[in-house]
């Protein structure tokens, strides 16, 4: 560690073990409902709050912006890291106890050179092929049989108790399960963090893309393990008040079908333009540009509506993806900005351009007699009205991803438009 960052933490945790309180006893930790933490250890008691829990924050800010930090180790470690200098400070106050704690989690950070691979289960996911590579991830179909040699290694028996809990969680009298695969070099908690944060990405991508992956007609429902609705019919039981006859059953299908996953998969995700997205997935934080930055954004707007079941939140989401794009960054009003970029962009020719500025200016109001708290009822095929005009704008930005650069340059698009 550079001994000038040195120096500048340790000055930091200083200033930090001034501000902490202690407490005399487990009812003062419960009683206190100030925004902070409190932590019991070797026998005392512990509370940081007001303008010291910030400093906290954002000495672990600090530290994940050293140098590789954040790629190997949690927030969540960080936090129990300097919980456990500052415990050690009390017991023996000494400057020496910050050097020896920061030393400590310099030790863990260089320690961590080995490649973790973390399986993280998904569901409503049909695979044709054994595996398939989108992004980061790797999509991995895996009977009992692999499954059980992976989670036994070579030290535990495959018929072993814990083995067979598993594989019931997980298989449930399924034949076959879908695990995608990352692999980094972490501590193994920021390696989990990192895996389901990278899969969420690509999920994001493949909702976008359902569409060709499941022939445009089939409402498909899928996502991590724990996400997809359940595949069983709901029932449901009706009849009319006063009347004789008893009660009539219904059903509702409350879940969809499952997302296929064929050899075509990549010539597929090729057309709409998702591999280019999963080529941006690929990079590095630091060199993922602004308008990329923006696209992925809008990507995770759009697949939250997709997966949202309830209509008004569904509907909000859509606006909201629009919204990414089209913030301006003066006092114009919001829905002229959207409505204008969505015309210029979706719209043809003179007329439809004027068609599709009325008719997103109609639907944004509706947007905001919901987000206000008014009534306003959202009908289902204004949710797919939005669902198409976010689809179709997301097709178009894609397109240009390469080409724009960031907001600036997407704005100045936009303005040489209207001298056409």
């Amino acid at each position: 560690m550079n001994p000038s960052v040195k120096k500048d933490l340790k000055k930091r945790l200083g200033e930090i073990v001034q501000g902490i309180a202690r407490l005399d006893s487990l009812t003062d930790m419960v009683a206190s409902n100030d925004a902070g933490i409190r932590w019991f250890d070797s026998g005392l008691f512990f509370s940081i709050s007001g303008s010291t829990f910030e400093n906290h924050n954002k000495l672990i800010s600090r530290l994940l912006k050293i140098e590789g930090w954040a790629e190997k180790l949690s927030e969540k470690f960080l936090n129990d890291q300097l919980l456990a200098i500052y415990t050690a400070h009390f017991a023996n106050p000494s400057s020496d106890k910050f050097c020896e704690g920061l030393n400590k989690i310099q030790s863990i950070y260089d320690g961590c050179t080995n490649e973790v691979v973390v399986l993280v289960p998904l569901a409503g996911i049909e695979m044709t092929i054994e595996a398939i590579t989108i992004g980061k991830i790797l999509f991995r179909r895996m009977n009992e049989n692999e499954f059980s040699k992976l989670m036994a290694g070579n030290v535990l028996d495959p018929s072993s108790t814990a083995i067979q809990k598993h594989i019931q969680i997980l298989f449930r009298g399924r034949t076959n399960v879908v695990l995608a695969e990352y692999r980094v070099v972490a501590m193994r908690s920021r390696a989990e963090e990192r895996a389901f944060d990278e899969c969420r990405r690509v999920l994001d991508v493949l909702r976008y893309a359902q569409s060709v992956l499941s022939n445009m007609t089939s409402v498909v429902d899928f996502g991590f393990d724990h996400e997809p609705a359940s595949r069983e019919r709901l029932f449901t039981y009706a009849y009319e008040d006063g009347a004789t006859k008893g009660l009539i059953p219904g059903a509702r299908d409350v879940g969809g079908f499952e997302l296929k996953i064929t050899d075509q998969a990549n010539i597929l995700l090729e057309q709409v333009g998702a591999l280019k997205v999963t080529r941006v997935l690929e990079k590095k934080i630091s060199e993922i540009t602004e308008f990329e930055e923006m696209v992925l954004r809008a990507l995770r707007w759009y697949s939250s509506a997709v997966k949202t079941a309830e209509a008004e939140n569904k509907f909000l989401n859509y606006v909201t993806c629009l919204e990414t794009f089209f913030t301006p960054t003066n006092r114009d009003p919001i829905s002229n900005a959207i409505a204008e970029g969505c015309a210029f962009i979706l719209g043809g020719d003179v007329d439809s351009r004027k068609n599709v500025f009325r008719r997103i200016k109609e639907l944004y109001g509706a947007r905001s007699g919901l987000s206000h708290g008014g009534k306003t009822a959202i009908l289902e095929s204004e949710i797919n009205e939005m669902e198409s005009i976010s689809w179709h704008l997301l097709f178009w930005m894609i397109s240009k991803l390469g080409e724009f650069t960031n907001r600036k340059s997407l704005q100045e698009w936009l303005e040489e438009q209207k001298f056409k």
